[in-house]
């Protein structure tokens, strides 16, 4: 690179605050660590960063005198299994004002096909990811013969630049904070994954200057929301990134956490789970609360928790908990606040505007300038995502009280249909979790001919506390235990128990992949059959309850009116 240049970026929040972070921070210490042993210092990655943007601008068409894409909607795709090679490629996209398509690490080249589906300029690939994103290429151009796609190599090696050549902000050069900035993909627990467009804004971040000697963890992929934040956010903030891996254990998470001085992370309830599971079953238990010395609370999003979970966690770490309502959609978190009771999940962030459809009750809608533009490729699927006033429609269930919103469940996925009745499944997973010998349970509906849909339980018991008294099998004692405190009509009819080691299918971001626990866990692919049950599954078919004789109240006919 020429001697005495200078390397422009736009003017964007992004960048301003990139450039300020690397100047405060020390040169020649590491900003990234990453499992595989590779640790890379700022001047390494800006000097990344302008050698995979100079590719862009070598490679692609387009540009305006400034070096920016003249069309706002040119899609760059990026696969990469190093968190490092993303934050280039990430940047790098950025500053040529592309909008990145953020693959997971793991995908086949089939399923990128199916993902993308406008088709982008050109796919960034990390060292190595190469093979993949020759494959994807490859079944593209088969299937349409006259779209030229190509693959750039991301710069992970490029010596840093030297003192003579100077990285500066062009303040005449803005890019709309409301243009299209990345596609991210939704878990696909309902459905293939849809690829939700943000705008530029949703990646500001906001926040302030990191102490010095701060420390964040991932280990999560970079292709949904927290797993992108947590690899972006610390090059903006001057704060060290620690990587151990997307498919990192309960037992490494606790291990990085006692071996590293880091001061925020954010969990997901099956992580927590897992970690406390693994705390128990590793005594003492009080000898684990030096992990999280460095924290200044327990953050968790992505579900709700169940009351028992708290106490655990607060009287472990004596930490405030904090709980984190947000999605792909929402460009991250839109409610939060300290939590210590199950279901409450807080008040509206700053820059965000909530409101329910039944004004203190009913489904969550959300605006604010970071939520989604819309869905990749599917006009249908994005006008379908809005109501008339520019809301967007969550599918989440909440109430108002004091101020607070009380999470309730899905609209459609959160409840069973059992003959004319609506069962609560969060109703009935947390009276499961309740129970002394349960130490995990997934409640879900389980397509039934007759009734509709059916309550299926899949649990696991603790070590040693589950006796079956008297004939009794598991499914009549959960039964009898539950009697008084639900409904008959909502007590599980269909259930199996986890055997030792066996994991319930989640997805990347932590989410359990319900129609996949159908599948292997009861055995069931269309319709529940007593006749082909599954090894290992109970059916309480003998005395399924009809409406009248259920328990239910008016309510639970989930607003349909009795019939005359």
């Amino acid at each position: 690179m020429a001697a005495n240049t200078a390397h422009w970026f736009p003017d964007d929040p992004v960048f301003i605050r990139l450039l300020a972070a690397s100047a405060r921070y020390p040169e020649s210490e590491a900003i990234v660590h990453e499992k595989d042993g590779r640790e890379k210092t700022y001047p390494e990655l800006l000097s990344d960063i302008v050698h995979t943007r100079d590719l862009l601008r070598e490679q692609l068409s387009g540009f305006d005198q400034q070096g920016i894409l003249r069309d706002h909607q040119v899609y760059i795709a990026v696969v990469s299994c190093s968190v490092y090679e993303f934050i280039i490629a990430f940047f790098a996209v950025r500053a040529i004002g592309g909008i990145s398509v953020i693959l997971p690490s793991g995908i086949r080249p089939d399923e990128a096909s199916l993902m993308l589906k406008v088709r982008p300029a050109c796919i960034l690939a990390g060292s190595g990811s190469s093979d993949t994103a020759a494959a994807i290429c490859s079944i593209i151009k088969n299937e349409n013969k006259s779209h030229d796609l190509f693959l750039i190599k991301i710069s992970s090696g490029a010596r840093p630049l030297g003192e003579a050549i100077q990285l500066k902000i062009n303040y005449a050069l803005k890019i709309d904070s409301k243009r299209p900035g990345a596609v991210l993909f939704t878990s696909g627990t309902s459905g293939p994954p849809k690829g939700v467009v943000l705008p530029r804004a949703s990646f500001h971040f906001g926040g302030n200057p990191a102490e010095p000697g701060s420390a964040t963890l991932g280990y999560k992929g970079v292709h949904w929301w927290t797993g992108c934040r947590k690899a972006l956010e610390p090059m903006l903030s001057g704060k060290k990134l620690y990587h151990i891996g997307e498919t990192a254990s309960a037992q490494e998470i606790l291990e990085a956490l006692r071996t590293y001085h880091v001061t925020t992370v954010g969990f997901v309830p099956g992580v927590l789970h897992d970690m406390k599971e693994y705390i128990l079953a590793n005594p003492p238990v009080e000898s684990w609360s030096s992990c999280f010395k460095g924290l200044s609370a327990i953050y968790c999003g992505g579900a709700t928790f169940e009351q028992s979970k708290f106490q655990f966690w607060i009287e472990l770490t004596g930490l405030p908990f904090y709980i984190v309502y947000g999605a792909n959609e929402l460009g991250g978190r839109a409610i939060g606040g300290v939590s210590d009771k199950e279901g409450l999940i807080g008040r509206a962030v700053s820059d965000t505007i909530v409101k329910l459809s039944e004004e203190d009750h009913g489904e969550i809608l959300a605006k604010s300038p970071r939520m989604l533009l819309g869905y990749f490729g599917d006009d249908e699927l994005t006008k379908a995502a809005f109501d008339n006033e520019g809301y967007y429609k969550t599918g989440d269930l909440a109430e108002l009280r004091d101020g607070q919103y009380w999470f309730r469940g899905r609209a459609s996925s959160d409840y069973i249909r059992f003959r004319q009745l609506r069962i609560s499944i969060l109703a009935v997973e947390s009276s499961l979790m309740k129970l002394p010998y349960i130490s995990e349970a997934c409640v879900l509906a389980v397509p039934h001919r007759e009734a509709r849909q059916l309550c299926g339980a899949v649990v696991r018991f603790q070590k040693g506390s589950f006796t079956e008294p008297g004939a009794l099998t598991a499914l009549a004692r959960i039964r009898a235990d539950l009697a008084g405190s639900l409904a008959p009509f909502m007590l599980p009819t269909v259930l199996t128990v986890l055997r030792e080691g066996q994991q319930l299918p989640r997805t990347h971001s932590d989410k359990i992949m319900k129609r996949n626990v159908l599948r292997d866990c009861l055995g069931v692919t269309e319709w529940f059959s007593a006749e082909t049950m599954a090894p290992g599954v109970e059916f309480w078919g003998s005395d399924l309850p009809q409406v009248d004789e259920a328990g239910a109240k008016l309510w639970d006919r989930g607003g349909m009116q009795a019939s005359s």
